[in-house]
């Protein structure tokens, strides 16, 4: 189900003439925020801010096991009017007079958890973690290989989680990463992968000793650009350890020490001057190495020392 509210969150109601079980949802931010909704088998449109919605397109006789919309979130992304949807193997375009969707490609990678980001200037498609772009609308997708590590273990394919983040401006340029932060150029052929060499230790908030990392837990679920009330760009990191922000990590090609990446790069904004830990209940010593101290095991942490 979908759920509105229309006083900051005090109250939520739901939207109504819509199923359970709704795969995606976008808001066309450039045609009056219409929304549109799809459970993979019919496409709904609300144009009352989500208060109702109604039948717009079918898709298909049955759900399909794969399905995103998108439509380009920044007024200065070109065409950024433009709605996309793919589904299993297919993907639509919304027509020029806005009554239906057009089939423009029926040979879509397989694959699960389809993301999409970027605009007509280059379309990205991820499946899973692999990464496609366009620069036809759709009509082709070309595969970028792009690489990931689960702490040292490299492997093909960058997690984008949910939603690819691609940058605005330059759609060239896209961030991800599953357990540390990840930025990606040229179109994907160079990343900057050195923060695996210090994000485990990176603390912002309080504490200067080294031994001790707080308000760290690399397990990252979400990472998007966006914009600020002053019209500079910065990303978000959304992560188990709290949501950090940057405003320039997508300029950084190379962290080459640890100073280079904890000075003025990420801050969490969640979690400012508060020492937190995820700790596990029984992984508690005391006087391992000193009387005084107290050691700990955390969540995807390894062991710290307190005292």
């Amino acid at each position: 189900k979908i759920m509105y509210t229309d006083n900051g969150g005090g109250t939520w109601i739901y939207s109504t003439g819509i199923p359970t079980g709704i795969r995606s949802t976008i808001v066309n931010r450039q045609d009056n925020n219409v929304l549109y909704a799809t459970d993979g088998k019919i496409v709904y449109r609300s144009t009352d801010k989500g208060t109702s919605f109604s039948v717009f397109f079918t898709i298909g006789t049955t759900a399909a096991q794969q399905a995103r919309i998108y439509s380009p979130r920044w007024s200065k992304q070109p065409n950024a009017i433009d709605v996309y949807m793919a589904v299993d193997k297919k993907f639509f375009k919304l027509n020029a007079a806005k009554t239906s969707f057009d089939v423009v490609n029926s040979a879509l990678p397989a694959g699960d958890r389809i993301g999409l980001g970027g605009d007509t200037r280059k379309l990205w498609l991820t499946i899973g973690r692999k990464w496609y772009y366009s620069t036809d609308v759709g009509v082709t997708f070309t595969y970028q290989l792009t690489k990931d590590w689960y702490y040292s273990d490299e492997s093909e394919g960058l997690h984008p989680q949910h939603s690819p983040g691609v940058n605005p401006e330059d759609p060239n340029v896209f961030i991800g990463g599953a357990t540390f932060p990840i930025s990606a150029h040229n179109g994907g052929t160079t990343q900057n992968n050195d923060a695996k060499a210090y994000w485990g230790y990176y603390q912002n908030a309080v504490g200067n000793d080294p031994k001790v990392r707080i308000n760290y837990h690399p397990d990252i679920q979400g990472s998007q650009f966006f914009y600020d009330k002053k019209g500079k760009m910065f990303t978000l990191r959304s992560t188990d350890g709290g949501v950090f922000v940057s405003y320039n990590e997508w300029q950084k090609t190379s962290f080459p020490d640890a100073a280079s990446i904890q000075n003025n790069v990420f801050y969490n904004i969640t979690l400012f001057d508060i020492p937190t830990q995820e700790t596990y209940r029984g992984g508690f010593m005391y006087g391992a190495q000193n009387i005084s101290h107290m050691t700990t095991g955390t969540q995807d942490q390894g062991w710290q020392n307190t005292r």
